[in-house]
């Protein structure tokens, strides 16, 4: 679905759109932040999973569980894999530091 959205006014205005959780309503939204001038508009797409449908309980219990690592260890959020060639220029520069 698209909708076009007017700002009426002769003000400045910043609309922004905040849906919930992708993983559990399964509504996108872009752009979330749109920056609309007076007397402009502007238009905003809303997508809809139907994939949602299938959610149950154990779907959001695993939602929230922590992502393990290769290692079994709990990955960080945000945190993909670790970066070995920057981990060993880091502790080498800082063998460096302090000797």
């Amino acid at each position: 679905m698209v909708l076009e959205i007017k700002n009426t006014s002769q003000k400045n205005l910043i609309m922004e759109v905040v849906p919930p959780n992708y993983q559990i309503s399964g509504i996108m939204v872009n752009p979330l932040v749109i920056p609309l001038q007076g007397g402009r508009s502007t238009l905003l797409s809303i997508k809809y999973h139907s994939k949602f449908r299938d959610f149950t309980a154990s779907a959001l219990e695993d939602l929230y569980k922590p992502k393990l690592g290769l290692d079994g260890k709990e990955q960080p959020r945000g945190m993909v894999a670790r970066n070995r060639k920057l981990a060993e220029r880091i502790e080498k520069k800082m063998k460096e530091k302090f000797e």
